[in-house]
């Protein structure tokens, strides 16, 4: 089921630019742009149908501390699993820099080279054309909270760079050839450090592998129920490995705060063209591309990563309640790694044919 607040508005924000450029002597070009937004209305997606209980803890009940514990809850006194409300949130903004430079040389060489820098947080990035998929799949520790984060479509980092060089025409003014090495670099995706609750569901609210992990304190991995011995040393390792993790510990990781590694590649394009028609423009263009071409030259380059919007570390396999119906869970250590997309981490090879007439 589906509700609508009858003050219901469609997404609405705010919006302002600004944009510089000046070209210097030599015919150097710079660019800048700062664009910012802010969130007016935006749609939160919450689920009547939960009321909370109590609470679950993130280590266990005697050494927890308030910011360690999470609301629990439960459908036992309403006949449905989820009652959906489309309400509204002005949390949420956007910002970012760029700043390009380029250069044509009258030889027939052009550089251009641009860096983008920037954030975007949300509550929900609605994903989804489903009201009940955009709730039960938005990352949080409370469930139905207006929790702010960073949107799944943040991208920090942003390089761009070409060089590109036209040969004069040639062979009586009918050939003429154009080589091109491009250069893109950035961010890896966004993913959330969850837990796997295949087996519990560790708030209780229906739904699995929407849970936030808890990042313990040293002190806090030996205080947490483990199913398996050794799992609390190679937990600590992991995080201690992690640079995300090993920062923010003794608090609820963030959704979509953590980055895959950097990815960056190189194309290359040869373009051939036969100027049939000199007076008018008109030609038949060959291009051979390598994409990837940095992958072609050595085997570690050019890697991208899968994307997954999440990692799962611990697995809850236990939960035991008390008598005010709080939870205590029981870990297994059992992490997700970021794997390596095959296809596009591989140099591909493209032959096209254009006409212009």
């Amino acid at each position: 089921i589906n509700t609508l607040n009858r003050n219901f508005k469609y997404p609405q924000v705010f919006r302002a630019n600004l944009g510089f450029e000046q070209t210097f002597a030599g015919g150097w070009k710079f660019t800048f742009d700062g664009l910012f937004s802010k969130t007016l209305n935006n749609v939160f997606f919450k689920n009547l149908a939960l009321q909370q209980k109590g609470v679950v803890y993130g280590v266990d009940a005697a050494n927890a501390r308030e910011n360690s514990v999470a609301p629990y809850y439960t459908t036992e006194d309403i006949p449905y699993t989820a009652v959906i409300a489309l309400l509204n949130t002005n949390k949420g903004y956007t910002y970012s820099f760029s700043g390009q430079i380029q250069k044509h040389f009258d030889f027939g060489l052009d550089l251009m080279a641009a860096y983008t820098f920037g954030h975007a947080y949300s509550v929900n990035d609605g994903t989804s054309s489903i009201a009940n998929s955009n709730w039960q799949g938005n990352p949080s520790v409370d469930t139905n909270g207006m929790e702010l984060g960073h949107s799944l479509f943040d991208k920090t980092h942003k390089l761009i760079g070409v060089a590109s060089y036209r040969t004069p025409k040639y062979l009586r003014g009918r050939l003429q050839s154009t080589f091109t090495l491009s250069f893109e670099g950035g961010s890896g995706q966004r993913f959330s450090y969850t837990m796997n609750e295949s087996a519990v569901d560790f708030n209780n609210d229906g739904r699995t592998g929407n849970s936030l992990l808890y990042i313990p304190t040293q002190a806090e991995i030996g205080q947490m129920n483990w199913s398996t011995p050794g799992d609390a040393a190679a937990f600590e390792r992991y995080i201690r490995d992690d640079s995300y993790l090993s920062s923010h510990r003794g608090r609820w990781s963030e959704r979509f705060a953590a980055e895959a590694p950097f990815e960056h590649h190189f194309d290359f394009q040869f373009a051939q063209d036969f100027l049939y028609d000199r007076r008018n423009g008109r030609k038949v263009q060959l291009t051979f591309d390598i994409l990837n071409v940095g992958n072609l030259v050595n085997r570690a380059w050019g890697i991208y990563y899968s994307s997954v919007t999440s990692r799962q570390i611990l697995t809850v396999t236990a939960a035991s309640l008390d008598a005010a119906g709080n939870m205590t869970p029981t870990y297994h250590y059992d992490p997700q790694t970021v794997n390596v997309a095959d296809f596009n981490s591989r140099w591909r090879m493209q032959v096209g044919v254009r006409f212009t007439f």
